[in-house]
């Protein structure tokens, strides 16, 4: 294994990064065809608008701009479908694993950068987020990017490197502000290597640059937060907090569903992951910052007086952390016997599968509402029970969202402009702007003879169409939205004789 090793070292680097790439996006593909929700389509229904109105919409929103203005650009070469679009998150999930071997291999050697970047490739909250269209491995990139170039820093002391590195702190803070808490943790990485001699020309020259290149959205930023302080939709650490983020990380499941064996199994892993923290020397500081820094961070600033904001996905770079520290300490830690770090490495390869597992079976989950919609279904349906050029009415904002996906030049979807209170900044699209909003529903309704009406189905009852005097020509169940209630869908007509109604349920 030896002379294996010391023949074919130079491959194994060049062939490695290209090999984990590879397989991420082998472990994503999978998903990408799955139903929409609201967080993926209202960023898709951003880039049908010019760059400057994408740029005023994000200001009433809460994040910044940067991923929604290179949806907009890789969706204008690779199309808009759902696969197309979210292989944007596909991608730099790939640079990201990139990066972080990279970086390792620098830091820790090929043998260690070998296992804690397969145990990256495989790690689930990584794999679920490379199937969503949205920002978060985007993010991930940039930093792990970033960790890459401040070790070049770091080791080279040569000015370009520090410029870089300003870049992509910019970079980092315009794609999701929770970037900064990795900053935060460099910056404290940095303090433990230089000490008193932390203010040097290059450090401070960086971090002026960052902020440099921030400040044409700072006012933006600051005008979210005040909206964020008045009320937002996350709800406040408890208990079950903490313990979610640990089995997650590992096994993508919330704590409370972690019950029986598979408890026990959660409980050797924290084991497992402590001792490989405790055991990892000086050289693993930057890591364990990483890891720790960011999640901690955010969970002071989530209690009160302040607004809560801790949700998992926001530091997912720090999840990833976590796999990193056990491939590395795995590799690098002397232990006394041989098939301790082999029985070490089969226990985390096996939670990633349970949690690859987990995250197949959840799918595309919305987290807010608890559910996993399906609206790409429920349009499908509609489309194959009615006639081109007849409009889709959504009796919600959200749903809109969703099925505005999906509609075609055949079967628009539109919502009604009186049904909607516009309380939030993901309305903006919607009360500033008039594609798919109907203004005068009554004008509306004479142009179209026959019109669908869906929304979720009420706990009692039927859909109620806000106009009176139309016909149900088709009454249809469907029952896919997972944890929520089913869809309705309503064919209407105010003109057809109607001598019966089809309805079904499916």
């Amino acid at each position: 294994m030896k002379a294996f090793w010391q023949k074919h070292e130079r491959k194994i680097q060049i062939l490695a990064p290209t090999v984990f790439g590879i397989l991420y996006i082998v472990l994503c593909a999978v998903n990408l065809r799955q139903s929409v929700w609201f967080d993926e389509s209202y960023g898709a229904y951003l880039t049908r608008f010019d760059p400057g109105q994408i740029w005023s919409m994000t200001t009433a929103d809460v994040h910044p701009p940067l991923y929604y203005f290179l949806l907009k650009l890789w969706s204008g070469i690779f199309g808009s479908t759902d696969f197309g679009m979210r292989f944007m998150s596909v991608f730099f999930g790939a640079i990201a694993i990139v990066f972080a071997w990279q970086w390792l291999k620098r830091k820790f050697g090929v043998k260690p950068a070998l296992l804690a970047t397969f145990l990256m490739t495989v790690s689930p909250m990584l794999i679920r987020y490379g199937q969503e269209m949205r920002m978060y491995t985007m993010a991930a990139a940039i930093i792990f990017g970033s960790t890459y170039v401040l070790q070049l820093a770091v080791d080279t002391k040569k000015r370009k490197y520090w410029i870089i590195y300003g870049v992509l702190m910019a970079l980092g803070m315009w794609t999701h502000y929770f970037t900064a808490l990795i900053f935060l943790a460099h910056l404290a990485y940095l303090i433990y290597v230089y000490r008193k001699k932390i203010f040097q020309k290059n450090i401070i020259m960086s971090y002026v640059l960052a902020v440099v290149l921030y400040i044409p959205w700072l006012p933006a930023f600051l005008a979210q937060s005040n909206e964020v302080q008045k009320g937002f939709w996350i709800a406040a650490p408890n208990m079950t907090t903490v313990t979610d983020y640990a089995t997650m990380s590992f096994l993508y499941r919330n704590s409370t569903d972690t019950t029986g064996w598979l408890l026990v199994f959660m409980l050797v892993l924290l084991g497992c992951l402590i001792f490989l923290v405790r055991k990892l020397d000086r050289k693993a500081m930057v890591l364990k910052l990483m890891a720790f820094v960011p999640p901690v961070l955010l969970l002071l600033v989530s209690m009160p007086p302040f607004t809560p904001m801790f949700v998992d996905r926001y530091t997912i770079y720090s999840m990833i952390c976590l796999a990193l520290i056990v491939g590395i300490g795995i590799m690098t830690i002397k232990f006394r016997r041989k098939i301790v770090p082999v029985l070490l490495a089969v226990v985390f390869i096996g939670a990633s599968v349970v949690g690859v597992v987990n995250v197949y079976s959840v799918g595309n989950f919305n987290f807010v509402t608890n559910s996993r919609s399906d609206a790409k279904s429920l349009f499908e349906y509609v489309v194959l029970n009615s006639e081109v050029g007849q409009p889709i009415i959504s009796n919600s904002e959200w749903l809109y969202y969703d099925l505005a996906f999906y509609g075609t030049e055949e079967h628009p979807v539109y919502f009604v402009d009186e049904l909607v209170t516009y309380e939030w900044g993901s309305h903006r699209p919607l009360q500033w702007y008039s594609l798919g909003k109907i203004t005068d529903l009554d004008a509306f309704l004479e142009e179209h003879e026959i019109v669908w009406f869906v929304g979720s189905l009420p706990k009692k009852g039927d859909l109620e169409f806000p106009r009176e005097g139309f016909r149900t020509l088709q009454n249809m169940i469907l029952d896919v939205n997972i944890n929520q209630a089913p869809y309705q869908a309503l064919q209407l007509s105010r003109t057809a004789d109607v001598d019966y109604v089809i309805d079904y349920r499916l």
